[in-house]
Parts: C-alpha cells; sequence; structure tokens
C-alpha cells in the first residue's frame, strides 16, 4: 500500500492484527479532530508564512487533514533563500494511533541547490540520499529531524522524501509466526595492548527479537598467549534469559602473555538453536629498553668523573613509567645530574615518564673522586611491561704525586761573622702518600755549618748536608727542617735544598738567596 511518499508495512501485535482481520483490514478509525498533546514541543506548526512553507504527509492516504492521519509526517521549509546562505528546515513524524510501529524509516532526497551539512539525530546514508530509522515507534511518540544545509545556487528548491512502514497483514498464524527472539553479540576491547597488562574487555548481549530468549551462555577457549585475569584459558558466562530489546553487558580483563596479532571469534548460544559471533582483535606488543653508559677510564683524586648514561625503547610498545637509577662509588659525591635527575643518598634517580618506540633519552652525571679507588658506577633501567637492563661504568681513580718545597732564611742580610737559620718546609700537595723522602741542601763556601734539626737527622759531606731518609708523608701533611750556618766571607749567596721521593722522577729544587756583608 503506498501514498504520496510513504510505502507502508507496519507490524503490529496479535491482538491489533486480530481487530484488522476481523475489521477486514481495515486501519483504526481516524480520532475526530487532532491530537494536541502528542507532541510534546514548544514549536507551533501551521500554515505557509511568508517566512515559511509548510506541508504534511500521512497515512491513511484517505486523510483529509493532519488530524486525521494516523501516521502523520509535517515539514517546514524557509520560503526564501540566496545562494550561500544557510538552510535549516524540520521534519516532524508523530504516531497519532493507538498501536507502535515496529519500523519506521524515513528517508530525504535533498535538492541539487542545496548541500548537506548536517542533521539532528544525524542519519544514515544511502546513494545519496538521508536515512532515519525508528524502531517500536509507540502511540502518542513525535520525532523531530533537524536537516542543515547550504544554498549552491538560484532557482527553485525541491524537497522531498519518502516514509516506509513495515506494516503487515495476514492470519494469525503468520503474525505468530514473526515473532521470534534474535540473539546479537558486540564485542569492545583496544586494538594494542601492553604484554602482561590488563586488556579490558566489554561483552554486550541484545535480544533484537520479538521473543524471549532463553539459556544465554557463552564458552570460549582463547588462543595460546590470551589468558582471562585470573590466568585460565577458558572463558564460561551463563547470562540467562532476555526479554525482548534487553541489553546485557558483561566487562572482563584478558591478559597478553606472549607478543603478537591475536584475532578470535567469541560465539553466543541459546535455548532453539540461536547463536550470535563477535571477533575480538587485538595486537600484545611489549616495550624493550636498551642501555649504554659511558665514563672515562682514568682520573685522579680531586677531579671531575663525568658519566653519560642513554636509553632507547627498541621494541614496539610504549614503554609508561621508564626510570632510570644511577649507583655511585663510595668515595666519589655528587657534583651534578642533568635532565631532573634526584640524588636519593648514593643514588641519582630520573623519572623519563613514557618513552616511544625508537625513542632515547640521554642522561648524565658529574661526581667528584675523593681518594684513589677503582669507581664502579651501575647504571638500571626499567619501565612497565619491560624487562630491567643495566649498564657498569669503571674509572680508575689515581693519586697525584707531588711535593711542595719551600725556604726561608730570618735575618737577610746578615753581617759577616754572624749566624743565619734556614727554615726548610716539604709538604705534600699531591693524593699519594709520599715515600723514601729524602732532602740534601748544598752549602756554599761562604757558609760553615753550625747545626741543624727537625723531621730526620743529618750529616755533613764536603759542602753538602744530607738528612736521613724520611720514610712517609702523607698527603697534606708537612715536614720541616732547620739549617743554622755562620756567615765567612761577603757576597749574594745562594742555598740550594734537593727534595726527591720514591714517586717522584726527579727531584724538587728550591734555592734561597742571602746577602752576606761585611
Amino acid at each position: 500500500m503506498k501514498f504520496s511518499h510513504i510505502k507502508s508495512l507496519f507490524a503490529t501485535s496479535a491482538v491489533l492484527g486480530l481487530l484488522f482481520v476481523i475489521a477486514g483490514c481495515a486501519p483504526p478509525p481516524p480520532p475526530e479532530e487532532p491530537v494536541e498533546e502528542v507532541a510534546e514541543t514548544d514549536r507551533v506548526w501551521g500554515p505557509t508564512t511568508p517566512e515559511t512553507q509548510y506541508s504534511w504527509t500521512g497515512f491513511p492516504q484517505s486523510a483529509q487533514s493532519p488530524g486525521e492521519a494516523l501516521i502523520l509526517i509535517e515539514r517546514e521549509v524557509p520560503g526564501e533563500v540566496r545562494p550561500g546562505d544557510d538552510v535549516n528546515y524540520l521534519i516532524r513524524i508523530t504516531n497519532q494511533s493507538t498501536f507502535t510501529v515496529d519500523e519506521l524509516v524515513h528517508t530525504e532526497q535533498l535538492s541539487a541547490s542545496l548541500d548537506f551539512v548536517g542533521a539532528s539525530p544525524f542519519p544514515e546514508e544511502r546513494d545519496g540520499d538521508y536515512t532515519w530509522t525508528l524502531n517500536n515507534f509507540g502511540p502518542g511518540q513525535v520525532q523531530e529531524i533537524t536537516v542543515d544545509g547550504k544554498s549552491n545556487r538560484t532557482g527553485s528548491m525541491r524537497y522531498s522524501g519518502d516514509t516506509d512502514l513495515s506494516f503487515g497483514l495476514g492470519s494469525l498464524s503468520l503474525i505468530a509466526s514473526a515473532i521470534q527472539a534474535e540473539l546479537d553479540l558486540a564485542v569492545s576491547n583496544p586494538n594494542v595492548s601492553l604484554i602482561d597488562e590488563l586488556i579490558p574487555v566489554n561483552l554486550s548481549f541484545r535480544n533484537s527479537g520479538t521473543a524471549l530468549v532463553e539459556d544465554a551462555q557463552l564458552v570460549h577457549t582463547f588462543p595460546e598467549g590470551l589468558l582471562t585475569e585470573d590466568g585460565k584459558s577458558r572463558l564460561e558466562l551463563e547470562m540467562g534469559d532476555f526479554n525482548p530489546g534487553e541489553i546485557k553487558t558483561f566487562d572482563t580483563n584478558l591478559r597478553g602473555v606472549a607478543t603478537g596479532r591475536y584475532e578470535t571469534q567469541l560465539t553466543a548460544t541459546a535455548k532453539g538453536g540461536l547463536s550470535a559471533s563477535a571477533t575480538l582483535s587485538t595486537s600484545v606488543v611489549k616495550p624493550e629498553l636498551q642501555i649504554t653508559a659511558n665514563a672515562p677510564q682514568l682520573r685522579y683524586v680531586g677531579n671531575i668523573i663525568p658519566y653519560q648514561i642513554e636509553i632507547s625503547n627498541v621494541g614496539d610498545g610504549v614503554a609508561n613509567n621508564t626510570e632510570v637509577r644511577q649507583t655511585l662509588p663510595a668515595g666519589t659525591t655528587l657534583a651534578s645530574a642533568d635532565q631532573g635527575g634526584i640524588a636519593e643518598g648514593q643514588t641519582v634517580v630520573w623519572n623519563l615518564g613514557t618513552l616511544n618506540p625508537g625513542q632515547t633519552r640521554i642522561v648524565s652525571t658529574r661526581v667528584v673522586g675523593e681518594r684513589i679507588m677503582i669507581a664502579r658506577s651501575t647504571a638500571l633501567a626499567d619501565a612497565n611491561a619491560a624487562d630491567q637492563v643495566r649498564a657498569v661504568m669503571v674509572t680508575d681513580v689515581e693519586g697525584i704525586q707531588a711535593l711542595l718545597v719551600e725556604v726561608v732564611d730570618d735575618n737577610d742580610p746578615v753581617p759577616v761573622g754572624e749566624l743565619i737559620t734556614y727554615l726548610i718546609e716539604v709538604t705534600n700537595t699531591g693524593s699519594l702518600e709520599a715515600t723514601g723522602i729524602s732532602v740534601d741542601v748544598g752549602l756554599t763556601p761562604e757558609m760553615e755549618f753550625i747545626e741543624s734539626e727537625g723531621a730526620s737527622k743529618s750529616r755533613l759531606n764536603g759542602s753538602n748536608l744530607q738528612f736521613d731518609v724520611l720514610p712517609s708523608l702523607p698527603p697534606s701533611a708537612k715536614a720541616t727542617w732547620t739549617v743554622v750556618v755562620r756567615a765567612t766571607g761577603g757576597g749574594d749567596m745562594r742555598l740550594i735544598v734537593n727534595v726527591q721521593s720514591d714517586q717522584l722522577d726527579r727531584p724538587v729544587t728550591e734555592e734561597e738567596a742571602s746577602n752576606f756583608y761585611e
């Protein structure tokens, strides 16, 4: 049965079908006057005005006014538009009958002069036309549709549409056979998941039929590498009965224990041979950290030891909560750490956050070696779902060989015949202990040795005064000696001091000038 732009095909309840059969397939009588309260809207729909054009159509075809239509379709469009204008028009569909329409499909064919911009609710596009589907459209129900477009040229603009109503009339047995259960299944889950992390899965079961779904259940064995949250490979769900239109959802978690692409079909079954399937698809990926660390092979006590640590994600998964920890060697002091590194005792910690596949970060520290040692530093890196990696850095911290020799006289210039005292100081300014320290003093002919004292005893060998070997002198320690001589002749005199140790390749020489006068 077709009329205007309406193609009619109604599926009603058994009781209504019985009434239609008794009445000779005639539709229920139309109401005597329009049902004003069925449309819960403040909008006033009415006759054509200079600003708007109003039209209507409806079912049955014999309806002479909007109030007589059981299914009423109204349209209100702008009266005039110009090229480039925004065009907004309205469609209202009202069920003014006493029965429910199982499915109502309204299709709009847009004028060639009008470009589609949008609509509310948004339609489905079919071959250039726009379609809205209303299911279970009950008595008194109203659906308003707003179409938005833009005028693209001058000329007439035609607004047209079809409304399909599924409305079948037949025997009682035919109507009863159309009432049947239908089971639908949908699955939702992330497309990509990290290994060993939970994969949230949502299962949605729906009875899209008109009869009760009984004893619905889902039993599924997952492929190797996918497990349930509690470590099982099999999922068993008892969903029970579903009334027509009822939806039940079930949330669960899976866990991927091996990387790879997984596609597995889930099938729900119910009494009477009903079944529904949906495919679960996901990729299980894993971040893989790689670490390299660099440090100098040799440094001396008191020097800066620079460390550089490079972390890369060479896997196919995102490394979340990436953390790097460097353990500093005992006997060192942290001078600085870049990239927000925070010192926790002898450990420096960097929270690098997310490291995407192929991404690299570099962090560094600078420490001071405070003693002779083999400085060993360890760097660790880990992230969510990634294996921990480590690198070791080794630096040989050696001592510095250094002796400082100072010689001063106490009463320069000195008259001939009087005494002059020389103070000799030897300081270990290095970081190595000095051993086997010998001090030799060269006297001029004008210097008559009188006496000496200090860290070791002396003996005179001609014009050379030799002190006994001092066994050791620790770093920063000082040893002193004094030498007393008599001036026996005038002139510019030089006292020469040579200091040697086991660690020095050549002696340290210092001389002190004194003026002897008559």
